[in-house]
């Protein structure tokens, strides 16, 4: 979305897993071991997926200079909006219908080494909860975008609420 001059730059998150081949150390994400500090820093939002931690600092985040695009959960967004307050902060949800997402889930669970789909049903069934009407109105998320597998209408819609939101 750099080309419709947002200014937007990506945030490095910060991750207790290891390194992929394919992964850049600063480009992908920041990789640290368990228990490492990160120096001159505040964690802003954190997620914990068994023993693997992945979480935003605030030396990565520069408000005065940049805009940042991120993708997160709800408990994120609350985190975000808590650190740098409501006001500078605008949600945007994609939503996919079931059948995308369902259809998501089975096709990323099919790509592991040792697929667990007992988990994948979990997780889906968590994030119908997580991600309910409710939930959403609660956190006032107004600018909701339907996504139905095609990305580049996505992108439409998300830049139109970009544009009447930053430049009103």
């Amino acid at each position: 979305m750099k080309e419709e001059n947002y200014n937007f730059h990506k945030i490095i998150k910060t991750t207790t897993r290891p390194k992929r081949y394919n992964e850049i150390d600063g480009d992908n994400y920041h990789f640290i071991i368990e228990g490492a500090t990160t120096p001159n820093s505040e964690i802003i939002e954190k997620q914990q997926f068994g023993e693997i931690s992945y979480f935003t600092c605030s030396k990565d985040i520069d408000l005065v200079k940049n805009n940042y695009l991120d993708t997160s959960n709800l408990e994120g967004l609350d985190s975000y909006r808590n650190y740098f307050g409501e006001d500078v902060i605008i949600p945007i949800f994609v939503k996919m219908n079931r059948d995308e997402r369902i259809q998501l889930v089975l096709t990323t669970e099919r790509t592991k080494e040792n697929p667990d789909f007992s988990v994948m049903c979990q997780k889906y069934i968590a994030d119908e909860s997580d991600y309910s009407d409710e939930n959403i109105a609660k956190r006032n998320i107004t600018d909701i975008v339907e996504n139905n597998g095609d990305i580049e209408e996505t992108l439409m819609q998300t830049k139109i609420i970009l544009a009447k939101r930053l430049y009103k």
